[in-house]
């Protein structure tokens, strides 16, 4: 019972509303109904909604010039130039087999022999690999109790 009152309040407030809009575009002048059409297609363009200004905003001051991209240097249109070489490829870096792995492991372990206390970079670079994969080998070889590590993050030193 309360559902079919509120059905027959909503339809009846539904069409008082639409009966006082037609009454309101009937009253209007032609050039009232355009200039409001003009202001919500300009809103839209804009992306803002019509009609609705953020308090505080100030008034737009004098409209300066428009930043044009600028042109990249090269040749000018029409005239020819040689072909450029092109860029070989960079090469794809191959995962490595356990075999492989296990001889990039001895090598970092050898040298840690060699040069007790050395940083994560300096293994890196004696290595010639990236550091975040020289970390990898050297987290595995102190899992695996080969090598021992004092200190923290960056300052971490390593030795066999």
């Amino acid at each position: 019972m309360q559902k079919n009152n509120l059905k027959i309040t909503i339809e009846k407030a539904s069409a008082e509303f639409a009966d006082a809009i037609i009454k309101a575009v009937k009253g209007a002048s032609l050039q009232e109904l355009m200039e409001i059409q003009k202001t919500t297609t300009a809103a839209k363009k804009r992306g803002k909604k019509p009609g609705r200004k953020k308090p505080g905003r100030k008034k737009p001051g004098p409209k300066t010039k428009k930043k044009t991209a600028r042109k990249k240097p090269g040749p000018k249109p029409g005239k020819k130039t040689a072909a450029k070489p092109k860029k070989k490829a960079a090469k794809k870096a191959s995962r490595l087999s356990p075999t492989q792995k296990a001889g990039v492991k001895n090598k970092i372990h050898a040298y840690l022999k060699k040069n007790p206390g050395s940083s994560r970079g300096k293994v890196a670079k004696a290595m010639k690999m990236p550091t975040a994969k020289t970390g990898l080998y050297l987290r595995e070889l102190k899992k695996a109790g080969k090598i021992k590590s004092k200190g923290k993050a960056a300052a971490t030193k390593y030795s066999a």
